[in-house]
């Protein structure tokens, strides 16, 4: 295909971002959680979650270093199993199958869909950012309230991947994932992280 006409006006150029812009804001409000790649006892309200179980975002990572944030509300205190990072594409067919696994399947991260996350402890208020990075070494690094955690990262990912949360039964919690740089709480770790944007084909 030929390259952009030269006699557009930048007039018309500013104008079709600015659109282009207001479309992607509304289907990232759209597609912040998933509630089909979501577990049942997840309820999903646009970009925040509560319930138990597996929440999954329905937007895949495609630039080479991206950044979000989870900004977390557990009014009951502080809790050590909250899991956070990247999982696979969920369908219902996921959970009815984990829901029939052993025990001891369940202890394994392919079976719980939990192998690109680690648990991270949380307490009211916290912000969790997340810098996915792609290119050259494949690498998840998490921030509390901005701080790098180095020892929490986790390494070596690849395929299609979504940000996601795990809840244990029995934590009452409310998370809310944050993709616009104008929200964010904390600066990423470093300039090329940038916010999550909306895949071509979502647009």
């Amino acid at each position: 295909m030929g390259g952009c006409c030269s006699c557009c006006s930048k007039g018309e150029s500013d104008g079709a971002d600015v659109e282009m812009t207001a479309k992607a804001q509304q289907i990232n409000k759209d597609i912040i959680f998933s509630r089909k790649m979501s577990a049942p006892t997840i309820t999903v309200n646009s970009n925040s979650i509560t319930g138990n179980g597996l929440a999954v975002s329905g937007l895949t990572i495609e630039q080479d270093a991206g950044y979000y944030e989870i900004i977390l509300k557990a009014p009951k205190g502080p809790c050590d199993d909250v899991m956070f990072g990247l999982t696979t594409k969920k369908n219902r067919d996921f959970y009815k199958k984990l829901a029939e696994a052993s025990d001891e399947a369940k202890s394994d991260p392919e079976v719980t869909g939990t192998a690109h996350m680690v648990k991270i402890p949380i307490k009211d208020d916290d912000v969790i950012g997340v810098a996915v990075q792609q290119s050259d070494l494949p690498m998840i690094q998490f921030l509390i309230n901005g701080t790098l955690q180095p020892n929490l990262s986790v390494m070596r990912f690849k395929g299609q991947v979504y940000p996601s949360i795990l809840v244990p039964e029995g934590i009452d919690l409310r998370a809310t994932l944050v993709m616009d740089e104008t929200e964010f709480k904390y600066t990423p770790p470093s300039s090329r992280f940038v916010p999550i944007m909306v895949a071509r084909g979502l647009i």
